[in-house]
């Protein structure tokens, strides 16, 4: 959005609503609802002259930046906004990533030409002493209520952008290499066109995603004659070309400007001892990526290729810091190509997008811009930088993050939870802080408040339920009782270990705070490694399959019913007993 303002006089301090400035309405599902904004999708986005912000309240709740749902702290995520001081008044230049625009959607936005958003956009001068007279607005398309979208004008989206940008979404659900394409429902497909040659058979497409790991590609190919035997340049194949510092040199850096290969059918034919089709400079054909996954697969009418690229790996080779963030930009190109010489539908075609560039100069690609927020699937464990005493005293743990929870089920008001972790070269520690005013500590350990810890220690992932080796869920029942509903029972801390001994070295305190409680552990490394066959990376990047479940039972709460269970995920969501 670009607004340019005729106003020769600036008028930047004062509450928001007395200074110069751009206000945009949106309704992303364009429901035109009646009662106020819908909690959802609905939103207001201030632009103050001449980026100057005030608040109007002392506690800083208005969000002059981007009105509800979003946190003044958290604005828009990933939009960027310029305002300039221009001849004779100013203008004000937005941008907004379509994904964080649908992410509090429950219906899918149409992002598309012809697609319909809610829409109201107020100009505000407040020149009082403006020689052209007082104060004055404008709103547009429709004089509208701030406040009530069924008042607002409509935005209709027409044409098709030009090439040379596209978006990957945030992953919000896990993505498996494996070949199906279930795990990409919510990304949107992006169609490419044909840019050479000719061949009415072949329509190829292609998703990008990415999370706190790796960045993510799915091309979905029609195409059905196979050809996967010959030079890598006389096949049906994919090509990714990354520029990771998005630095458009002429040639390619020797940094981390790379060519990626992918061959249909995962046939990989050498043209020569040093050619590298799997993954071209900076990597040898032996190691292609390091840790790189990827899975091609014929299906009906043509076939398709997945691919997982770790983010460590695509940083590694680069002298500067790669931005993976949303906002985060990265030099991209795709080639899709279709060899069939003797095609019924013609000879042989490909694909150039978002930009008909050159294989070898990345100057003439495209970008790729990291879009949105990964779904809760990874936390950070921050190495303690002094001593952590488990005796229910928070003030060891000032330096450590809180990650904060929401509640995943049931309802209750009064429950807040949070927690921390940290490691050193001895111990896990876990500090889970809980606001829940009404203590349940008596009945079967289900009926408790409680912390539940599940770790999976080689980080596996099994489907199937409990390894037997090291995945374990440990109990911590408030107020320190444990009370057992069998013999066999472990809720102190579940498989491998036995009640009686719980996890050898085990520390842990709860203790009772106002409005509340708390739970502090120490887990020691040898304890958590002595079960696993494997050797477990207990080293910075080290990844461990982690789940945290707090529960409030309070029947009688004043709040409300029964209370409802926070969890956070080690690798997005997972049941009980699958790690």
């Amino acid at each position: 959005m670009l607004v340019e303002v005729k106003d020769s006089a600036k008028v930047n301090k004062g509450f928001f609503w007395d200074l110069d400035e751009v206000e945009l309405y949106l309704d992303m599902d364009n429901s035109k609802g009646t009662t106020g904004y819908d909690k959802k999708n609905d939103m207001q986005i201030r632009f103050l002259r001449d980026s100057v912000l005030m608040s109007s309240s002392p506690g800083g709740n208005n969000n002059e930046p981007g009105t509800f749902p979003w946190l003044n702290s958290l604005r828009l995520p990933g939009y960027k906004y310029v305002t300039k001081e221009v001849t004779g008044g100013w203008l004000v230049e937005v941008s907004m990533p379509l994904d964080s625009l649908q992410r509090k959607s429950d219906t899918k936005i149409d992002f598309s030409n012809g697609g319909t958003i809610g829409f109201n956009i107020d100009v505000v001068n407040k020149n009082v002493l403006d020689a052209n007279g007082g104060k004055a607005w404008a709103l547009y398309p429709a004089a509208a209520s701030w406040d009530k979208p069924n008042t607002w004008g409509t935005l209709t989206m027409t044409g098709t952008p030009a090439v040379g940008e596209v978006m990957a979404t945030a992953a919000q659900a896990p993505i498996i290499i494996d070949g199906n394409t279930a795990d990409w429902t919510s990304i949107t497909k992006v169609p490419m066109t044909i840019t050479g040659g000719t061949n009415a058979n072949f329509v190829p497409s292609y998703k990008t995603s990415w999370d706190k790991k790796n960045l993510y590609l799915l091309v979905e190919v029609q195409d059905s004659a196979k050809v996967n035997k010959g030079f890598f340049w006389d096949l049906d194949e994919v090509e990714l070309y990354l520029d990771m510092d998005n630095s458009k040199g002429t040639e390619f850096d020797k940094k981390n400007d790379m060519q990626i290969r992918f061959l249909r059918d995962s046939v990989i034919t050498s043209s020569c001892s040093t050619c590298n089709e799997g993954g071209s400079y900076p990597w040898t054909n032996s190691l292609l990526v390091p840790g790189m996954k990827y899975k091609s697969k014929e299906v009906t009418g043509g076939w398709l290729v997945e691919v997982a690229i770790p983010l460590d790996s695509l940083q590694r080779k680069s002298a500067t810091k790669i931005d993976f963030s949303a906002g985060g930009t990265i030099g991209f190109n795709i080639d899709v190509v279709n060899k069939n010489v003797l095609d019924a539908n013609g000879g042989k075609a490909w694909a150039l997008y978002p930009a008909v560039g050159e294989w070898n100069k990345p100057n003439t690609w495209g970008n790729l811009v990291l879009t949105g927020m990964p779904a809760v699937g990874e936390v950070v464990a921050q190495a303690a930088q002094s001593p952590i005493i488990i005796d229910g005293n928070t003030a060891d743990w000032t330096s450590i993050t809180k990650v904060p929870m929401t509640i995943t089920g049931g309802t209750n008001p009064d429950f807040v939870p949070s927690y921390k972790t940290s490691w050193d070269k001895k111990n896990l520690y876990l500090l889970v802080e809980v606001k829940d005013a009404e203590k349940v500590n008596k009945g079967f350990f289900w009926d408790l408040d409680e912390v539940e810890l599940y770790l999976d220690m080689d980080n596996s992932k099994g489907t199937t339920g409990y390894d037997k080796k090291n995945d374990m869920q440990i109990r911590f029942v408030r107020d320190s009782v444990i009370t057992s509903s069998c013999s066999t029972c472990n809720e102190g801390g579940s498989y491998p270990w036995t009640n009686s001994l719980l996890m050898p070295g085990m520390n842990y305190k709860t203790k009772e705070v106002a409005g509340g409680w708390l739970v502090e552990v120490a887990l020691p490394l040898d304890s958590l490694q002595r079960k696993s066959t494997t050797k477990i990376d207990f080293s910075a990047g080290g990844t461990i399959g982690f789940n945290i479940d707090v529960v409030n039972r309070n029947v009688l709460d004043a709040n409300g019913g029964k209370a409802g269970k926070s969890k956070h995920l080690g690798k997005f969501s997972y049941d009980w007993n699958s790690c």
